[in-house]
């Protein structure tokens, strides 16, 4: 449990949060303090707890557990800002809701980094009990599960904490056990020999999430674990193999030059005249002699590439094993799981040594004996293990699979026929790709750690039975004993046996894929409501890995074959500035807390001494972090963590995080903050807001009617985008009514003539905030007047309801109040664009009205306007002699303003400044354009990249116009002066 869940709010701050009327406002708000604070009191409150019933309908998400590996990273704060914005704002639609918080035991990740933690103690995983091994890993969880715990407290999500699953306990485990036992009864869990991705380093299979990619281009060197010398990667080796009882050798080229000990043949293409008089002869392997057919394969060989002779080592290559299949060859095994050769090699000297040494031994003997012709650049695609780095080597392996066919088909209907809704739909089209190319899934794994095989083997020297016959699958070892003695006796056996558990563990994506069923009580029928889920959120990078092997494997186990959820939102992975994946070897991951609470740069490089990474990494990422972030992280608070990550999800693909967008959005909940102690400071403690009725409307001034309006546009704007899924919308509205509207315009101008009538709806500024800053709209909630006659917690007042205001939108207003602000923002685009300082004055002349309905508004607010640019004065005018003394600018196709300013403007200074900035402009419109206007760039380059270069462009046109627009405007005033 959580562990904060426990603490005791202090009477002392409860007391002051209680009378909340008496305590004036602070001059900043404290997010490092007041966060943690509000957390603990919605905690203490029960805010969070599902408070429905059994026919009730909630709102249920579930958080994808994050690993026990560690602490979380920013992609994690991404996932939680989504879930606990939707979560909070279903909370204040009122429906009861249930997120369902959980941590995954990562069975490879965490061993994988307990095995490393322990080498720094110098013990070795391998040679301890697994008593002690379970044990270790045990510690390990119990610290770093509430590390994360935590960190998802000052997230501030507002997860109910009586729910909290841990995939290792007792209830998810015994859905795992059933889920298996069931698969196997329906016939889709079956046991085979295949290859598999084999981790030698950690000496278990690999799924392929946990395989890396990387593609080399020219011979490289790089460290594996095991090894203390590099190898090299990338490069293509070519040898002879002598053909027996002849001078002729066949050129053979391999990257792989070390499994020669393992070959069994070498196959060549019928039609290849190279070869054709060998067909039936032998080769002989240097190093152990064995004789090797010359065989024909058309299927395999292709004659155009290479030497048109291939090696066939059917144990270490699928493609080998398919042709060795074909042609009733011998398998033969040269590799350890441990990655070192064995006997059957055929040669003693290389038992028992690592293979990349084995490697460069053989190259240097086949030099020796002059069989060895070249080595060269080859571009390869080098598969490493993502947890060690250890080469990944194909190997056959008895292992457990699922039959995927019927349950990708079964998925892939749920979205054609609109069951499952995948948002943003763009990836619909991967979801289809994956799951019409599913292969059958291996679901064991070499490991301690992790859910034990329910499969238990008969041993008994006097059984003869297939292998696959010897496998019970029980969910207890009595139930296999009963099933293992029923088996015997209708063989016709009748002696003693024993049973072996099989020491293998499921794969962690084969747990974590029954989530939503055991989260619903499931097999035990503990019905809570909870299935299926409301919606699922999560990366898109695991869309397949996770959230289809949840749809394909919870359908098949519910009762009505149903989907898990309805809709499945998919957020982009999180990257840093330059667009690099975050890595720990990159030094760019952030711990979201680093952000919340500000770290300096020595911590961040000294957490990198206690890490578990090599030291040429831990060297290269302090340079990283050196780089990025000089200053270290200064203080965010969540709030602004939260709201910077929904306002990154308009990018798409993926999320480029830049640390100063951070200290932007710290600041707009700085504005927040300002605008309601501006507001205690006008209206005062005794202000009581009256109910805002239609016909108290007409009472209102302009501002305030406007103000009133554009809450109305932001409310729907909202609304749209949480219940679309589109954050972005949200978080911009929100931004854009707070920053752009309530401070830079409707405070700004009260500033020099008060509202009239402030009313009830000022509190729904705050309730729009909420769900994306949770923790500074509680403080300002218990700060604002009335807000007690709603909630006494703004976690369970009502989200603003378009309906119930909609007479508060006001076109007309709009388009007055718009007017006064082109005026505001045309004074102030002058004095910046013709350099005039604040402390120099002018006069504004309006004139040529083709509309004076404005004329009234401009009145009431002139002398705001003067004082807000200033100016000496505004004056309108229907008619303006000498016009080319001014400069002329249209304002809203309403009037023309002009500005008396040819006295105080430096000509030359400013024509230089302008003509230095258009130049470099239109080389670069230039050179886009010709860009842009290529056939192979429009054809080939992608849709988004020629998107965004589209809209560069016309900025940039957009920016030389202006410039040149003011030239001329220059050249007008100054016409005396020939310029």
């Amino acid at each position: 449990m959580l562990s904060c869940a426990k603490r005791i709010v202090s009477p002392s701050a409860y007391i002051t949060t209680c009378s909340r009327l008496l305590c004036s406002l602070p001059e900043k708000y404290d997010s490092t303090s007041r966060d943690k604070f509000w957390y603990q009191w919605w905690l203490k409150k029960d805010l969070f707890q599902y408070k429905g019933n059994e026919n009730e309908k909630s709102f249920t998400m579930l958080l994808p557990p994050p690993n026990v590996t560690g602490k979380l990273h920013i992609g994690h704060a991404l996932t939680v800002a989504i879930q606990d914005t939707l979560v909070r704002w279903h909370r204040m639609m009122g429906e009861p809701t249930q997120w369902i918080p959980g941590v995954d035991h990562a069975g490879i990740a965490t061993q994988s980094v307990v095995e490393r933690d322990l080498m720094k103690e110098g013990k070795d995983l391998r040679q301890m009990a697994r008593y002690d091994i379970i044990n270790a890993i045990t510690k390990w969880k119990d610290k770093h599960r509430n590390i994360i715990l935590e960190q998802l407290s000052q997230l501030g999500g507002s997860l109910d904490w009586d729910q909290l699953i841990f995939t290792l306990d007792i209830n998810h485990s015994q859905a795992v056990t059933e889920a298996f036992v069931r698969l196997y009864e329906k016939g889709l869990i079956y046991r085979d020999l295949r290859f598999v991705n084999w981790s030698c380093h950690l000496k278990t299979a690999l799924s392929d999430i946990e395989v890396d990619h990387n593609i080399v281009e020219l011979p490289t060197k790089i460290m594996i674990p095991g090894l203390e010398e590099s190898i090299t990667v990338g490069e293509m080796h070519t040898f002879l193999y002598p053909v027996e009882d002849s001078q002729f050798s066949i050129p053979i080229a391999t990257t792989r030059i070390e499994t020669m000990l393992g070959d069994v043949a070498v196959a060549v293409h019928p039609d290849d005249d190279r070869y054709k008089n060998l067909h039936g002869k032998y080769v002989i392997n240097p190093f152990n002699h064995r004789r090797l057919p010359i065989i024909y394969d058309s299927e395999l060989v292709d004659m155009s590439k290479g030497t048109g002779a291939v090696k066939i080592t059917p144990a270490h290559d699928p493609i080998d094993y398919a042709c060795g299949q074909r042609h009733n060859l011998p398998v033969i095994e040269i590799l350890n799981e441990d990655g070192t050769i064995n006997d059957k090699c055929g040669y003693e000297n290389f038992v028992g040594q690592h293979r990349f040494k084995v490697r460069n031994e053989i190259i240097i003997m086949l030099k020796e004996k002059g069989l060895y012709r070249e080595s060269k650049s080859y571009p390869s695609n080098v598969f490493r293990c993502s947890r060690s780095g250890d080469i990944i080597e194909p190997m056959l392996k008895p292992q457990w699979y699922i039959k995927c066919e019927n349950m990708s088909a079964r998925a892939l209907k749920f979205v054609d026929d609109e069951l499952l809704n995948i948002e943003p739909n763009n990836y619909i089209k991967e979801w289809n790709r994956w799951l019409k190319n599913s292969q059958d899934w291996c679901i064991s794994r070499q490991l301690y750690w992790g859910h034990e095989i329910p499969a238990w083997k008969i041993k008994s020297p006097n059984l003869e039975i297939s292998d696959q016959q010897s496998w019970l699958i029980a969910r207890t070892e009595q139930e296999a004993f009963s099933k293992a003695k029923n088996f015997l006796q209708e063989k016709g056996y009748d002696f003693e046996f024993t049973l072996e558990k099989d020491k293998d563990v499921l794969d962690t994506w084969f747990s974590s894929a029954l989530l939503p069923l055991s989260a619903d009580g499931w097999p035990n029928n503990k019905r809570m409501n909870k299935y299926p889920l409301s919606a699922m959120e999560t990366g898109a990078d695991i869309l397949f890995f996770w959230v289809a092997r949840m749809v394909m494997l919870c359908s098949e186990l519910s009762d009505k074959n149903d989907s898990p959820f309805p809709t499945v939102y998919l957020h982009p992975i999180v990257r840093d500035s330059r667009g690099r994946k975050m890595s720990k070897s990159l030094g760019n991951v952030i711990d979201p807390l680093h952000v919340i609470n500000g770290v300096s740069l020595d911590t961040l490089q000294s957490a990198l001494d206690k890490s578990n990474l090599p030291a040429d990494e831990i060297r290269r990422s302090k340079q990283q972090l050196s780089q990025s972030f000089p200053q270290g992280i200064a203080p965010c608070g969540a709030d602004a963590l939260r709201l910077t990550l929904l306002l990154y999800m308009k990018q798409g693909s993926g999320i480029n995080l830049n640390i100063n967008q951070l200290i932007s959005n710290r600041n707009f909940c700085n504005k927040l903050w300002n605008a309601t102690k501006f507001a205690d400071r006008v209206w005062g403690k005794t202000f009581h807001p009256k109910e805002l009725k239609e016909s108290s409307m007409k009472y209102l001034s302009h501002l305030d009617l406007w103000m009133l309006s554009r809450l109305t546009v932001a409310t729907e704007h909202c609304t749209h985008g949480l219940q679309h899924f589109k954050m972005d919308l949200y978080a911009e509205s929100l931004v854009r009514l707070v920053r752009n509207e309530l401070c830079d315009v409707y405070i700004e101008f009260i500033k020099y003539s008060i509202a009239k009538d402030p009313n009830s709806e000022s509190s729904n500024i705050l309730r729009l905030a909420h769900p994306a800053m949770p923790h500074i709209t509680e403080e300002l909630w218990h700060f604002l007047p009335g807000t007690d006659n709603i909630s006494e917690s703004i976690v369970m007042a009502p989200f603003p309801n378009v309906t119930n205001f909609n007479h508060t939108r006001n076109a007309t207003v709009e388009r007055n109040v718009d007017y006064l602000l082109s005026i505001l923002k045309t004074g102030r685009y002058i004095r910046n664009e013709y350099e005039l300082p604040w402390s120099t004055s002018f006069k504004i002349f309006l004139s040529d009205f083709t509309d004076k309905s404005v004329l009234p508004i401009l009145q009431d607010y002139t002398s705001t306007l003067i004082k807000l640019l200033k100016i000496t004065n505004i004056e309108c005018i229907d008619e303006l002699d000498d016009k080319e003394n001014y400069v002329c600018h249209n304002i809203d196709g309403i009037c023309n303003l002009y500005a008396d300013i040819k006295s105080i403007v430096n000509f030359k200074r400013l024509t230089t400044r302008l003509n230095e900035q258009l130049n470099p402009i239109e080389k670069k419109i230039e050179k886009l354009q010709r860009k842009i206007s290529n056939i192979n760039y429009q054809t080939y380059a992608p849709k988004e990249l020629q998107e965004k270069e589209q809209t560069a462009l016309v900025d940039l046109m957009n920016t030389a116009t202006d410039i040149r627009n003011t030239l001329k405007q220059l050249k007008a005033l100054n016409n005396t002066n020939g310029i």
